[in-house]
């Protein structure tokens, strides 16, 4: 059997690549590319040649490096969002007080101060737009009645009590709440029922806990950041 496909037919083939991009709140990506063949018409036992490029959606490790002690340092020129989502620091009745900052250029800049209930998870708290090569910090710490606070943690340091985490990640296995199913409300739209981070392609999620991390009252859920980059 002899087949003769015109180049109308089989000229060209093509996957379009969109033009902009999904915001972060949304699904990552699927890749994308192009696929074209010789315009030529193709008879039965001739090979035609095949052209394709495909290009895999980038992730915000594509934009940031996450050093070992969770701080973040950029690669490009980049817009930082920052939002509180939660404070689950409680003795299980009441909310406490938690503080928060954020450090770039070498300066601590304050984020927030307030319990659950002062939490606008919608509302970006900082916003600005860095140079490559700028590094990122945040601390926390959580009132404890009285005029005591916890000690500050923060990820100039590596500590278990700060973890940084981006989508696909799983919850360390040493946060029992997660394990257990005790997460607070405000996190179930940013963790599945494995355990695993569900965030925006560009986001990165920081856990704050502010027991010692061998107590059982560690669980990662202290004090929730969502911080989201966006290409300049």
């Amino acid at each position: 059997m002899h087949s003769n496909f015109s180049a109308a037919s089989l000229g060209l083939l093509m996957i379009l690549v969109p033009t902009s991009r999904i915001p972060a709140e949304q699904d990552p990506f699927e890749p994308v590319g192009t696929l074209a063949v010789n315009p030529m018409s193709v008879h039965e036992g001739v090979k035609p040649n095949l052209d394709w490029s495909i290009e895999y959606p980038e992730t915000v490790l594509d934009l940031v490096d996450i050093d070992d002690d969770d701080s973040i340092t950029t690669k490009k020129d980049l817009r930082i969002d920052v939002r509180v989502v939660g404070a689950a620091w409680s003795d299980g009745r009441h909310y406490y007080l938690v503080n928060s900052y954020l450090r770039i250029f070498g300066y601590w800049i304050h984020l927030f101060y307030g319990d659950l209930w002062d939490i606008d998870p919608s509302e970006i708290l900082y916003s600005r737009v860095l140079d490559p090569n700028t590094r990122v910090d945040f601390a926390g710490r959580g009132h404890e009645g009285g005029s005591r606070w916890s000690s500050w943690m923060m990820t100039t340091y590596e500590t278990p009590n700060v973890q940084a985490l981006v989508n696909g990640d799983s919850i360390p296995d040493y946060a029992p709440a997660y394990n257990q199913g005790n997460i607070a409300s405000f996190l179930t739209q940013y963790v599945d029922d494995t355990g695993t981070i569900i965030l925006g392609p560009y986001d990165v999620i920081y856990l704050f806990d502010f027991n010692d991390y061998w107590s059982s009252g560690f669980d990662l859920q202290d004090l929730v950041i969502v911080v989201t980059f966006t290409e300049v």
